[in-house]
């Protein structure tokens, strides 16, 4: 399967599973081929050796239930993997196990229930050393909007080890049906209070940032001119992300996928649009960064303690370029968790919504997305 994306092709496999009752079962395997780099001449990925990452360091795989008397596998999963390879090739942010990807849509444009996705590593196939350097292999799970939600609130792994525990959800292998009516918490109600909330309530959430529409503004200062349309930064400051400033956010949202007692900073994320809240980790003194999919703007939620941070109690508004920081405390997170409330609910919110808090000098505006696609209108 080859199309107009930068990389070369996808592979289809016809995978038979194991034969033993409980395990495996058939299905269809996708595999790409050319995020990574497959000829080390500099035409699609820059080469800098093989002791690093080829390309962008991974392939993406995806497991789909094969479907009796089928005969040949569905293209749609390969029409999916290229839309997600085409968010790399542009954006440039790679993908982590432990990710999600909120897709907001029936993965195969049906009525099904699994719209979202979380990626982990392949069961089969291993990271594999290439003359172009190391090659690891994601593999696409296909969940619920519930699902995702818990994997947003906790942890995307925590999530990923339900679903190898519920054979019909996935199994050992993580295969994907899209008939599957029932989320893993209809299928075992326990599931919901005794792993995910013990875990958000004693864990916390790992999910550091998200990709997102936002700008921000310091309403103290007048603008630069007439025609900064963009967020006005605090102090001189360049206009752009520094490449240290970028390399240290991305990494940061590297590290930020794994649960780690000791919080780091930076942040800034490979993860997708969605309803993500960041309370899960500034409740558990960490950090959260929404980074604007239209530039160079980030927003990064501090609370007290976290390492690395630039933004401090006695300046709780700080940045570096178009990257601000704001320091929350415990008490005002509480406080901020009670006037957000109303964005919880699963109805939809009407927009614009503004909030604000005049002792500390914050104000939050949610809008709809037509107005930052058209930001003169």
């Amino acid at each position: 399967w080859e199309d107009q994306t930068p990389w070369d092709y996808i592979s289809m496999y016809r995978n038979m599973g194991e034969p033993a009752p409980g395990t495996s079962r058939r299905h269809w395997h996708y595999v790409s081929f050319g995020l990574s780099d497959l000829y080390g001449d500099n035409r699609v990925h820059e080469f800098t050796g093989s002791d690093g990452p080829s390309g962008f360091g991974f392939e993406l795989t995806f497991r789909l239930k094969r479907e009796a008397g089928r005969t040949a596998p569905p293209t749609w999963p390969a029409e999916l993997m290229q839309g997600l390879a085409r968010y790399v090739f542009q954006s440039e942010n790679t993908f982590c196990s432990g990710d999600h990807v909120s897709w907001h849509s029936p993965l195969d444009n049906s009525e099904s229930r699994i719209q979202h996705m979380l990626l982990t590593e392949d069961p089969q196939m291993q990271p594999v050393q290439t003359p172009f350097g190391t090659v690891s292999f994601l593999q696409i799970v296909g969940v619920c909007t519930e699902e995702l939600q818990a994997a947003q609130q906790w942890n995307g792994q925590g999530i990923l080890e339900l679903l190898r525990g519920v054979h019909i959800a996935g199994g050992p292998w993580l295969i994907t049906d899209m008939r599957r009516g029932e989320t893993i918490f209809d299928i075992d109600p326990h599931l919901q209070q005794e792993r995910v909330d013990q875990g958000i309530e004693t864990e916390g959430s790992n999910l550091s940032g998200v990709s997102a529409k936002c700008v921000w503004d310091d309403l103290s200062r007048p603008p630069e001119d007439e025609e900064d349309s963009r967020s006005i930064c605090i102090g001189a400051q360049p206009r752009r992300l520094s490449d240290k400033d970028t390399e240290q956010i991305r990494e940061v949202l590297r590290k930020g996928l794994e649960f780690n007692s000791k919080a780091a900073l930076p942040p800034i994320s490979s993860q997708r649009h969605g309803h993500e809240r960041p309370q899960g980790r500034l409740l558990h003194g960490r950090h959260f960064t929404y980074k604007s999919i239209n530039g160079d703007t980030a927003i990064t939620f501090v609370s007290t303690g976290v390492e690395g941070a630039f933004a401090t109690e006695e300046h709780p508004y700080a940045a570096h370029g178009p990257w601000l920081q704001i320091l929350l405390t415990e008490e005002f997170v509480e406080q901020m968790l009670g006037d957000l409330q109303e964005l919880n609910t699963r109805e939809e919110t009407k927009l614009p919504k503004e909030y604000s808090w005049p002792e500390k000098k914050l104000k939050i505006s949610v809008l709809p997305d037509s107005v930052f696609d058209n930001p003169l209108q």
